[in-house]
This record gives structure tokens, C-alpha cells and sequence, in this order.
């Protein structure tokens, strides 16, 4: 169990170096990435969570809520809340703002895995943690 959220946390903290050292750009113009409706179909998908839905372990869109989809797990939040996205609404951070969830069991029998995720982040000169 130790070693999942070790491996899990190394990870998470790996994704947040590389997008803090790699958020270059200036301007947000949130017209321009929004994306048409109906949402076009990319190879036959149109959600993230519908690609190798099988072997899908935990989902947490974080459209107005902190429960994961495939497990029925809910995260506690601390300083955060919902703010409406390009599509739907999104999880708002803050300074010293989390959520905390239990592991899923599906994620706890993992070997290795994939995090992605969407983030919006105002320029700023701070360095700002994802995970």
C-alpha cells in the first residue's frame, strides 16, 4: 500500500515539475481553444474516459463533483471549489487548497500507470504544484 502512494505521489510530482517548468505562454484566449459542438470524435472517442474503458481503474472529472466514476470514491476538499470550464465546470484550486481521497482498490493492484489531466494556470512567477 505504501509503495502504490509512493509510486503514485513520485509520479504526481513528476507531472507537476514538468508543467510548471513548461508553461511558457502568455495569453489565454479561451475562445480559441474551445472546442466545436457536437465535440468531434477523435479514432471513434469523444471523452477520455470511453478510450480502453476496460481497463479504466479511477476517473475523477471534477465536474462539480469530487467522485470518482469508476469506483463510486469520493474526495474532501480543502480550500477549493467549482468554476465553470470550456465544457461543463472544473475543480478550482487555491493557495494551500487539496482534495484528499481514499485510494481506490483498482489503482492499489496497479503496477504502473497513466495520470493525465487538463489544467488551466494564470501566468505567474511561482512555481505551483498540480498534485
Amino acid at each position: 500500500m505504501r509503495t502504490i502512494k509512493n509510486i503514485f505521489m513520485a509520479g504526481a510530482t513528476a507531472a507537476a515539475i514538468v508543467f510548471t517548468i513548461s508553461s511558457c505562454q502568455k495569453g489565454f484566449d479561451a475562445k480559441s481553444y474551445a472546442p466545436s459542438k457536437p465535440l468531434p470524435k477523435i479514432e471513434g472517442f469523444s471523452n477520455s474516459k470511453d478510450i480502453a474503458a476496460g481497463n479504466l481503474v479511477a476517473y475523477w472529472p471534477f465536474n462539480n463533483t469530487l467522485t470518482d466514476s469508476v469506483s463510486a470514491t469520493t474526495g474532501v476538499a480543502t480550500g477549493t471549489s467549482f468554476t465553470t470550464g470550456l465544457i461543463g465546470k472544473g475543480l478550482q484550486g487555491a493557495a494551500n487548497g487539496y482534495v484528499v481521497s481514499d485510494v481506490p482498490a483498482g489503482v492499489k493492484n496497479l503496477h504502473d500507470f497513466t495520470v493525465s489531466l487538463w489544467v488551466k494556470m494564470p501566468q505567474n512567477t511561482n512555481a505551483l504544484g498540480v498534485f
